[in-house]
């Protein structure tokens, strides 16, 4: 299944009126019954909703859309687990988005670590080698030093 993702500027906008509750939940039943075109309005009227809510926790376009596209693939084969009992389809939605949302941050976050712990690992190396260069140098710079002190002193 493809999920075509408005451009950002229809989704900063916002998409087509939001539904009543119960025409949102009609749409839901069909999408789980496997309706393309009740799946087609459900994307329409919310894409904007959802990639809003994306947009103000990740605060990165691309990983918004990624986001809303995740969204509606699990709208689209777990619309069936929808249940009006446990709330409305907005926070429904909103939930799903806000959970792929921190999820996100979180893979982020320990994409960041082990950079930054790469990184780290990387100048320690670098400085490990500049001190045994240092050390190398300072041996040499004695040896020369001691070369140039007559027999006599060396000896004493």
């Amino acid at each position: 299944m493809i999920i075509f993702i408005k451009n950002r500027e229809e989704q900063k906008k916002g998409g087509e009126q939001l539904l009543d509750e119960r025409e949102a939940v009609e749409l839901l039943k069909a999408v789980a019954n496997g309706s393309m075109q009740a799946f087609d309005r459900f994307y329409e009227t919310y894409v904007s909703f959802v990639y809003q809510i994306a947009y103000s926790i990740v605060r990165n376009h691309a990983e918004a859309e990624d986001i809303c596209h995740d969204v509606f693939l699990e709208v689209y084969k777990k619309a069936k687990h929808y249940s009006k009992q446990k709330g409305s389809v907005k926070a429904w939605l909103a939930v799903r988005t806000k959970s792929r949302s921190l999820d996100c941050l979180r893979k982020n976050k320990r994409l960041l670590a082990t950079r930054l712990e790469d990184l780290l690992k990387n100048k320690r190396d670098e400085l490990d080698l500049e001190l045994q260069l240092l050390h190398s140098l300072e041996k040499h710079l004695i040896v020369d030093a001691l070369k140039g002190i007559p027999v006599e002193q060396r000896e004493a």
